[in-house]
């Protein structure tokens, strides 16, 4: 195997390991009782109404994103795009399993922060190694290019069809999350500073 081979290897290890973090994080938002992601404000609900895990509707969803977001725009899908089913299930699921319930408004907001900031520094992982973007942003981007629409227009629309509908399937809408979407952006963003030497020894 040659160096670029190798760094290859590590691009989607690390392109694993950023997923399995930002799934964890989703995890542990849930958990708290005060609200999830946007994306997850409707595939809570849709879990409650199927009775699948939150992991496997997120596995199951990713799925379909990819479907619709490759009529849209397939220039978007990448490889880390498609490793997110494989990968998302099982983190979301754990920790949803291990971490604790927020017993009051202040921890929920504490805890949700924490929660946000470990999805934020999964997610630029797998934005700082370039391998594609995951399943709910290909699906904006996907938006965006057919609707000949901004990026974060795109984004907003889709997260605000999210947390209605999440809304009325009585998912996890709360203040985490309305955090989500305040917070999200700078958090990542910070991280992508921190992350961008690193990534760049691989490139």
């Amino acid at each position: 195997m040659n160096i670029k081979e190798s760094f290859s290897l590590k691009k989607i290890l690390l392109m694993i390991a950023g997923v399995a973090i930002m799934a964890f994080g989703c995890g542990m938002l849930v958990k708290t009782g005060y609200g999830a992601d946007t994306s997850n404000a409707l595939l809570t609900g849709i879990a409650n109404m199927t009775g699948f895990s939150v992991g496997n509707t997120n596995a199951i969803a990713t799925v379909i994103f990819i479907i619709i977001s490759f009529f849209l725009s397939r220039k978007r899908i990448g490889l880390g795009t498609i490793l997110v089913p494989l990968i998302i299930s099982f983190p979301i699921d754990f920790a949803i399993r291990v971490c604790i319930k927020a017993p009051d408004l202040l921890t929920g907001i504490l805890l949700d922060l924490i929660a946000l900031y470990i999805v934020s520094f999964g997610a630029a992982i797998t934005i700082a190694f370039d391998l594609g973007a995951s399943p709910f942003d290909c699906l904006s981007l996907g938006i965006a290019d057919r609707f000949h629409l901004s990026f974060v227009t795109a984004k907003y629309l889709l997260d605000a069809f999210c947390v209605v509908t999440g809304y009325l399937l009585k998912g996890e809408v709360g203040i985490g999350t309305l955090l989500c979407l305040l917070v999200m952006g700078p958090f990542i963003s910070f991280n992508q500073k921190l992350l961008s030497k690193v990534a760049g020894s691989f490139k």
